[in-house]
C-alpha cells in the first residue's frame, strides 16, 4: 500500500529556518543532499484524499526524489523534502503507511507540529533581522507570540 502525503499548507521557503525547527525533534535526523527517501516503492493508486501527494503537485513517477531526507531512528520509512513545482519552496512529502505512521505521530497529522516550530523559526529569524522584539510563551495548549515594532523615528 502506497499512502505518501504533501499536505498542502506545508511550505518551506527558508531551508536554514527549517534545520533549526528540526531541533525541537531529535529523533528526525536531517540528511542533506540525500536525493531518495524510502517508501513503499510503489504507487498503489489506493489513496486519494486531499492531502496525497499527487493532489498537490507531485507526480507519482517522482515518489521517493527529494532534495534532501528526513530519516527516524528505527523507522524503516523517510520522509523527502521536496522542490515544489511552483517554485515557492519545499514540501515534506511521505508515505504514511506501515512504519511511515511513526513518521506522522512524531511530526503531527498534515505535519502540523513540524511546520508549528518552522513557523515559530522562520518569525524569529526575520524579526531578528527586521530590528522587531520577539516573544513566545508557551503552554500545554496553546503558542502565544509577541512581536513589537519600534515606533517611527519620525
Amino acid at each position: 500500500m502506497s499512502h505518501v502525503v504533501s499536505p498542502s499548507a506545508v511550505i518551506i521557503t527558508d531551508l536554514e529556518c527549517f534545520w533549526e525547527a528540526l531541533k525541537a525533534f531529535p529523533k528526525l535526523k536531517a540528511r542533506k543532499d540525500q536525493r531518495t527517501y524510502h517508501w513503499y516503492g510503489r504507487w498503489m493508486r489506493d489513496y486519494n484524499s486531499g492531502d496525497a501527494a499527487y493532489k498537490n503537485g507531485i507526480d507519482p513517477k517522482d515518489y521517493g526524489k527529494c532534495e534532501h531526507a528526513l530519516h527516524m531512528d528505527g523507522v524503516t520509512y523517510e520522509a523527502g523534502i521536496c522542490k515544489r513545482k511552483d517554485g515557492k519552496g519545499y514540501s515534506v512529502v511521505w508515505d504514511f503507511y506501515s512504519d511511515g505512521k511513526c513518521i506522522s505521530d512524531y511530526i503531527g497529522e498534515g505535519a502540523e507540529k513540524l511546520m508549528v516550530e518552522y513557523q515559530k523559526c522562520f518569525m524569529r529569524k526575520h524579526a531578528t533581522t527586521e530590528g522587531l522584539t520577539f516573544e513566545v510563551s508557551e503552554t500545554e495548549d496553546e503558542m502565544l507570540i509577541e512581536m513589537e515594532v519600534p515606533e517611527p523615528l519620525f
